[in-house]
């Protein structure tokens, strides 16, 4: 499996799977860039070993940030590779979280059609979602930081067996 969080405390933080059991222990590679590397870098994943089965987005949930999932799928299909699925938990906890997590996202420029967007996500969230980008804010992927990784082990233990 492969779970992409762009994030440096989140790497720090996956060192803690490795105090799992061997046979709990997930193949787990992450890999984390800025901007657009992902995209361009998702057609790599089969040179990885072991080849994961399943492949995880997390990124800024902003127009930009999901348009980089959007584009990391279309490489993905043009591959014919496995598609980037978005990790539902670190995303949950961002839109479960404060008002005061939302600042405005330059990236949604007025009047811009979310519409293709929202479909990556499932149907839970995208109320949620379709709200914060009509609304044009955003909340960063860092507000998903140690502290609640620590205080909710679940969010990472997700990794292992996703639904």
């Amino acid at each position: 499996m492969t779970s992409v969080v762009p994030h440096h405390a989140h790497v720090r933080q996956a060192d803690h799977l490795r105090l799992l059991p061997r046979d709990r222990r997930p193949d787990l590679h992450i890999a984390w860039g800025g901007g657009n590397a992902f995209a361009r870098s998702v057609h790599s994943t089969p040179l990885l070993d072991p080849v994961p089965a399943q492949v995880f987005y997390f990124g800024d949930l902003d127009v930009a940030g999901v348009r980089i999932a959007a584009a990391a799928t279309q490489q993905a299909e043009e591959f014919g590779l496995g598609l980037p699925r978005p990790a539902v938990p670190f995303y949950r906890f961002l839109v479960e979280g404060p008002p005061s997590w939302r600042g405005p996202d330059r990236s949604n420029r007025p009047g811009s059609s979310h519409g293709t967007l929202l479909p990556w996500f499932p149907p839970d969230l995208r109320p949620a979602i379709a709200d914060l980008f009509a609304t044009r804010r955003r909340i960063p992927q860092e507000r998903l930081g140690l502290s609640a990784l620590h205080a909710d082990p679940s969010l990472w233990l997700w990794l292992i067996d996703p639904p």
